[in-house]
């Protein structure tokens, strides 16, 4: 991902010249506004482990608390990366990999956003809108329609539909 976006980020922090669509040549900068993927590809970028958040600090044991909980910064996330790179060897991974789930991250010690002007994880990551829908439809309120008019019936009602 570094080698393919190397500029863009370059463009993000001191602007390029590009042709806009009517040809008229304009200065512009990229920043990283938006990133979409699903659960485990965000995680994976955020560098979280699989029990956290990627958009905050709440972890599985607090998931569903009323609190609010603070965003996920890239600040926060780099800082992290960095306290256990001054302790251990990125490429002793097994060490590495045990000090990076202790905090709560994954072992990736080097996120493409890292050195990309203004990138901040709490603001580019979107949801992946049509999956989440999807299960949220699947997981929720088709149990819950199961529940409140029971199985057979919700079953006897598509069924009365026509095709």
């Amino acid at each position: 991902m570094e080698r393919v976006t190397v500029n863009l980020k370059i463009a993000a922090k001191v602007g390029t010249f590009i042709p806009d669509p009517y040809g008229d040549i304009c200065y512009v900068f990229t920043p990283l506004i938006a990133y979409q993927a699903n659960l485990p590809g965000v995680q994976v970028i955020v560098c979280v482990a699989k029990n956290s958040s990627p958009v905050s600090l709440v972890t599985l044991s607090h998931f569903g608390d009323p609190n609010p909980h603070l965003p996920r910064t890239a600040k926060h996330t780099l800082e992290q990366i960095l306290k256990i790179l001054q302790k251990i060897d990125p490429w002793n991974l097994n060490k590495f990999q045990i000090a990076s789930k202790e905090v709560g991250i994954n072992g990736l010690n080097q996120p493409f956003w890292r050195n990309w002007h203004l990138a901040d994880l709490s603001v580019f990551l979107t949801p992946e809108l049509l999956h989440t829908c999807h299960k949220f439809f699947f997981d929720h309120v088709l149990l819950w329609c199961k529940k409140v008019v029971g199985h057979q019936e919700l079953n006897m009602r598509y069924k009365s539909h026509h095709k």
